[in-house]
This record gives structure tokens, sequence and C-alpha cells, in this order.
């Protein structure tokens, strides 16, 4: 726990990584690497650490971001832990297939108030669903990806923790159309030896073709997670 403890107090961490009840999370317990993660889970510390070394190893703080655009994100808790950082208001845009959206949607408003429930929403979270809809800013934003051409957005930084990498070829030709959302910071997970993803490697070439200059790239087993 030696880079969280670079970005978090004991204080800190012990209550942003505690987990919430719902979905019932398997606990690391006796297993944690530091007292202050036994009611955390594995993937809450793993969330927690890519955020600290993004700090360290390129110096961008993620809990000082205005807006941040995510790919995928599986149930949401990259973007809780985020959320729960930050120091400052935020926008927070999390884009996916309508499965997960609603996957989201239902995990973070279980563990986000609900200052007004009468509105018929978590006050954190909007999931944009109708027509007319909108980014609303300060809030988390959960667009289903079949919906992204209806709206045009830039942000502060991109995140694809192997989401996109494993996506089909034409949603990263997608981002790519977009210039990875006119984010001028990008962290990207991505595969570089593994057979089931073969474009993934491609991804990573885009990246470094497409925002030449500062780039941090940190070698996991066969992946790799690049900071630009």
């Amino acid at each position: 726990d030696t880079i969280l403890s670079e970005l978090l107090t004991e204080q800190e961490l012990q209550e942003i990584a505690e987990e919430d009840l719902i979905g019932d999370p398997v606990l690391i317990g006796e297993a944690a690497p530091s007292p202050l993660l036994h009611l955390s889970s594995w993937k809450t510390f793993q969330s927690l650490g890519q955020i600290a070394a993004l700090k360290k190893h390129s110096g961008y703080d993620l809990r000082k971001a205005e807006t941040i655009i995510e790919w995928g994100g599986g149930y949401g808790n990259f973007a809780k832990c985020v959320w729960r950082l930050r120091q400052k208001p935020q926008t927070y845009i999390l884009i996916d297939t309508p499965y997960f959206c609603v996957l989201k949607w239902l995990y973070l408003s279980s563990i986000f108030p609900w200052e007004h429930p009468t509105a018929g929403e978590c006050d954190s979270i909007k999931l944009l669903t109708g027509k007319d809809d909108e980014i609303i800013p300060g809030k988390i934003n959960i667009l289903p990806c079949a919906r992204l051409k209806n709206f045009s957005f830039r942000g502060e930084v991109f995140v694809a923790l192997f989401s996109l990498s494993e996506s089909a070829r034409i949603a990263q030709e997608l981002v790519l159309a977009r210039d990875w959302f006119e984010c001028p910071n990008i962290i990207l997970g991505y595969q570089t030896e593994d057979p089931r993803y073969t474009d993934a490697p491609w991804l990573g070439d885009q990246l470094r073709a497409t925002r030449a200059g500062v780039y941090t790239d940190i070698r996991a087993g066969f992946a790799h997670i690049a900071f630009v």
C-alpha cells in the first residue's frame, strides 16, 4: 500500500476503500497488504492503485480533473473511486452498452445518496435515455453507446482500462475519429500478447501516433497501461 499512502492519509484510505454492501463484494480480509484494506475488495484496491500510479508516474491527479470520459468501466467501480476522491466539482461521462449502463446506474445509485428522493433519481447520477437528455455538469452521466452519435462533448481526460482494447475495431475507430473526445490526457490499458484481442496492440500504436509527446507506459505482464 506504499503507493496509496502517497495519495491518501490512513483515514482517507480506510473510508474510501471500504466496500458497500450492495453486490455482496468479496472482501480482501486478512490477505490485505494493509489492515486499512481488510474491508476493501481487490477491485477497489486495484482502482485506487491505478489512480495513485497515474499520479506517481505522470504527475496527473484525477482528483482535480473537471471532466472525465470513461469508455466501459464495468459496474462503475473505477468511477466510484474517482468520484469519492474528487477535490472539486466534476463531470463524469460513462459510455457503455445498454446492459452495462443499467448495471452502472443500479450500482452507483445504490451507493451514493438520494438527497431528493421524490425526484426519482439519485442526485449524483444521470442515465441518459431520453431523446432530449443532455450531459449534466457536476454529475456522473451514463450514456449508452448507441446514443453517442447524438452527443458532442469533450473532456479533460479519457479513461479506457482494457475496455476499448476489448471492444470491436469499429468502436476503436469511432473513438479515434473523435480524437479521444479531444481529451489532452489519456489513460489507456491494452493487451499486447492476448490472441483474443488482436486489435489491442494496434490501439496502443494509435495512441502513440496521435498523442506524441509526454508518454508514460507501464508494462504489467502481457499488458500495458499508458498515460498521456
